[in-house]
């Protein structure tokens, strides 16, 4: 599902770590594709491919894999994990 409507029933605490995929990229962007690429391509994978409403993460900054592209998602996150903490401020 796309993050336009997936992101009304995000809740993080839906998720959970998969795998790491270690690449070595200059900016963000190019380092989410080659995750994107690697977690897809790699024959040694022991885990499903990445796909639509998976999140990637890059230091502090999380990506929702969107039909097209990546969505930064960390204020949702952050949110997300606020509440379920029962901290609502």
């Amino acid at each position: 599902m796309d993050w336009e409507r997936a992101q009304n029933d995000f809740n993080f605490n839906d998720y959970k770590h998969v795998t790491t995929i270690e690449v070595e990229s200059t900016d963000e962007r190019s380092a989410l594709n080659k995750a994107f690429e690697i977690g897809n391509t790699d024959p040694n994978r022991n885990y499903r491919s990445i796909s639509v409403s998976d999140i990637l993460v890059i230091g502090d900054i999380y990506y929702y894999v969107d039909s097209v592209g990546f969505e930064d998602i960390t204020s949702e996150v952050n949110n997300s994990v606020k509440i379920n903490k029962g901290d609502d401020k």
